[in-house]
């Protein structure tokens, strides 16, 4: 069995994963120590496959949360060569082009799109606020199984 990966290295990202059956093994908001992360990574006793999604400057961002985003991508990008897990960088546009998300979407039809595929998925906070970071973990998550191997 191969279990898929999903990173969303923002902020308020997450990892998700997924078994090669579709069924979501766990979603966690991203760690703030690369302790925690390695821990999460070396859990999976079966061969992992990480799809982790692709950064660059965006106009209007602020330096620092730029750099920020530089530096989690960099941690989590060298931790996973450092550990040996094959990861792919998947950009925004072709993982949510693949699951019939429309370009400019906004956050809410992540949240709806990763409901209709994952529906017991918590992403959804405990008063009913979305948590864009879990939805798009789990797109990222099942984009990377169905172009590595796992069933549609």
């Amino acid at each position: 069995m191969t279990v898929y990966i999903g990173i969303d290295p923002g902020a308020d990202g997450a990892i998700a994963l997924l078994a090669s059956d579709g069924r979501v093994m766990s979603i966690t908001d991203m760690p703030p120590h690369a302790v925690t992360i390695r821990e999460i990574l070396e859990c999976v006793q079966a061969d992992k496959y990480v799809a982790i999604e692709a950064q660059q400057a965006m106009p209007g961002q602020g330096v620092t949360s730029m750099f920020s985003l530089g530096q989690r991508y960099g941690l989590l990008t060298g931790l996973l060569i450092g550990l040996q897990i094959p990861f792919e960088p998947v950009r925004p546009q072709a993982w949510m082009r693949s699951l019939g998300i429309p370009p400019k979407s906004d956050k809410r039809a992540h949240v709806e799109r990763a409901l209709s595929l994952f529906p017991t998925a918590e992403v959804k906070g405990p008063r009913g606020g979305m948590k864009d970071g879990r939805a798009d973990a789990l797109l990222i998550a099942e984009f990377g199984r169905r172009t590595h191997g796992g069933t549609k």
